[in-house]
């Protein structure tokens, strides 16, 4: 549980609806306080499960607690009420994945290098040929 910080979101279904106010050490259990919205009162029930898990899978390490109902059983959760925390999947960064992003970096950057100084070059040839044209132009009606 040591990925869950303070701040932490706290999410059902798509919806943020609280966050981690708190991470504490009782008897050697961490202990995390959770605040919720008010309008969520009365929709948590003891057979919720709360899940502390990356909450967006395109982000990873972005860690939270997903609360996931197993239907409308149970009683009503009351403030102040001990629930356990699960340790659902943590994906992390693929292997390799800092390397393969600093690498795509520098194609980009390298592509877009490559693409002003060619156009600068390529201004200058079109420029150099109108000169040509103009002279040789000239020069023909003149000699």
């Amino acid at each position: 549980m040591a990925e869950l910080k303070p701040g932490a979101p706290v999410v059902l279904g798509r919806r943020v609806v609280g966050e981690t106010k708190e991470i504490l050490l009782e008897e050697g259990t961490p202990v995390a306080i959770l605040a919720f919205e008010d309008d969520l009162q009365g929709e948590l029930r003891e057979d919720t499960r709360f899940v502390v898990r990356s909450v967006n899978r395109w982000l990873p390490g972005n860690v939270g607690i997903r609360l996931e109902s197993k239907g409308a059983g149970g009683k009503q959760l009351q403030d102040g009420a001990m629930v356990d925390l699960e340790m659902g999947p943590m994906p992390g960064f693929p292997t390799g994945f800092p390397v393969l992003l600093a690498l795509v970096v520098v194609v980009i950057a390298a592509a877009g290098a490559l693409f002003v100084f060619l156009r600068s070059i390529l201004v200058f040839i079109i420029g150099a040929a109108g000169i040509f044209a103009l002279i040789a132009y000239f020069a023909s009606s003149h000699g």
